[in-house]
């Protein structure tokens, strides 16, 4: 079986503090409708930052670790039209964080992320109790 790998596309934004640089990024997300992973934010809530002089950096081994801890070795399914990534790049950013992205939802399935006319699969997962994330929140959970 031949894997094909889904490269997602990344934007970096920088500049000096007040210039606009998350209006931008907001609008270029909404116009292009890519996600945004706020690495500020995630670095700041994991602690990540390392003082350096006038500056702070961020470690991005560990930076990398956090977000692969979030979702590594979860069975997620995705369902109904998402509108913010196509469902190969969110499967792609999925198991580039380490989960296992499957097509039915079962006992076994730990997140069930939803988009637009998500039908029997969401009806399912509320059945089974399973976690439930629209796109929004898949984006800030895979962004934390």
């Amino acid at each position: 079986m031949q894997h094909i790998r889904f490269h997602i596309m990344s934007i970096v934004i920088t500049g000096n503090p007040g210039v606009g640089k998350h209006t931008i990024t907001y609008e270029i997300s909404k116009n292009l409708k890519l996600s945004i992973i706020d690495i500020n934010e995630t670095a700041k809530s994991e602690g990540l930052f390392e003082k350096n002089g006038n500056t702070n950096n961020v470690d991005t081994t560990k930076l990398k670790k956090v977000l692969e801890r979030k979702i590594s070795e979860k069975n997620i399914v995705f369902t109904g039209t998402l509108n913010q990534m196509s469902r190969s790049e969110a499967k792609s950013k999925a198991e580039e964080l380490g989960a296992k992205v499957v097509s039915s939802v079962t006992k076994n399935t730990d997140y069930v992320i939803v988009g637009a006319d998500s039908g029997k699969k969401e009806k399912i997962a509320k059945e089974l109790n399973i976690k439930i994330l629209n796109e929004n929140e898949w984006i800030k959970f895979i962004s934390k």
